[in-house]
């Protein structure tokens, strides 16, 4: 079952903020200079510029997809936590079924109730995982497009 939704990415991004609005509790937050700059390797010689902070690695228990293009860590600006943003490039839906369920496999759960992705009528796509300690979305705004990547985006 696929569930359908106009806006799935937006509508998406909302339940996010919504969450976050519930978890958080006003503070200042003053940005960490200790921030590095990193490079990651496309798979094809051609390195993209990622910015990690080395205070927040990519937890070991979550795994990683192929084909990184792109990779973002930093302390969460609103409040505890961290949030982390993993690029990649995948073949297709199916490929990143395959990795969904890797995740799901590693003890994630689906925000929607089974593995099957949001769809939009753009060829948009996106899933909603959460753990104990942990949510994330994986999407792409055209899943007909291989070369448009993909973001495994978490917080916590």
């Amino acid at each position: 079952m696929t569930i359908q939704h106009r806006h799935p990415l937006a509508a998406l991004g909302l339940a996010i903020a919504i969450v976050l609005a519930g978890c958080s509790a006003p503070t200042t937050v003053t940005p960490a200079p200790d921030a590095d700059d990193s490079v990651v390797d496309q798979g094809n010689g051609t390195p993209t510029e990622s910015i990690l902070d080395p205070a927040v690695p990519w937890p070991t228990e979550i795994p990683r997809p192929s084909n990184i293009v792109y990779e973002f860590s930093g302390k969460n600006p609103l409040g505890d936590g961290a949030v982390r943003e993993i690029r990649f490039l995948a073949s297709g839906v199916a490929e990143v079924q395959a990795y969904i369920d890797s995740l799901i496999s590693a003890g994630w759960e689906s925000g929607f109730g089974n593995s099957e992705p949001m769809t939009g009528d753009d060829g948009s796509v996106s899933w909603l995982l959460t753990t104990d300690q942990y949510m994330g979305t994986v999407s792409t705004d055209n899943s007909n497009d291989p070369s448009v990547p993909w973001s495994f985006s978490i917080l916590g």
